[in-house]
């Protein structure tokens, strides 16, 4: 397996909806998409509408809400006294 993440496309959320609907476990899931399962599982726990229903048009749109998403909070927030300080010696 490559050792680079590329995130799922819209084809293979289709293709995890489709087989999630019919019964499929993920692990097969996963190796007929060439994925490692921990992928296939991370999806389908993050984006899942309901405990036992997967929709690729709202897991992708919850994908791309989250990649706007800043991974870790400002160090230095606008308006704080910090921030004015360093303003004001700016």
């Amino acid at each position: 397996m490559p050792s680079h993440y590329h995130q799922l496309c819209p084809e293979e959320r289709a293709c995890i909806m489709q087989m999630t609907a019919q019964g499929h476990s993920l692990r097969h899931i996963a190796r007929l998409l060439r994925r490692a399962p921990s992928s296939i599982c991370r999806e389908v726990r993050r984006n899942a509408c309901s405990p036992h229903r997967y929709d690729a048009a709202a897991a992708g749109r919850k994908a791309r809400q989250r990649s706007r998403l800043p991974r870790r909070p400002r160090k230095l927030q606008p308006h704080s006294a910090a921030f004015l300080v360093v303003v004001e010696l700016l």
